[in-house]
């Protein structure tokens, strides 16, 4: 997974580091963006778009979807 979504970002996204954590059975797993912005809302943006980018990007993520955000 994290080789896959290393390919999607841009350079302007600011990336500098990506952590995975696995699924336990029948629970979601979670991924952990490291960006480098002047503000957490500012780091969200290219997190978003990164995530959103991957299913169409990859034919490894054929079939996946993003999980609706939990409260």
């Amino acid at each position: 997974m994290l080789d896959v979504l290393w390919v999607v970002p841009s350079f302007e996204d600011g990336v500098e580091h990506l952590h995975a954590k696995r699924p336990e059975t029948g629970s979601p797993g979670y991924l952990t963006f490291f960006i480098q912005a002047a503000t957490p809302e500012k780091a969200a943006a290219p997190a978003c778009r990164i995530v959103s980018r991957a299913p169409a990007g990859s034919p490894l993520l054929t079939g996946w979807h993003l999980a609706p955000e939990r409260p």
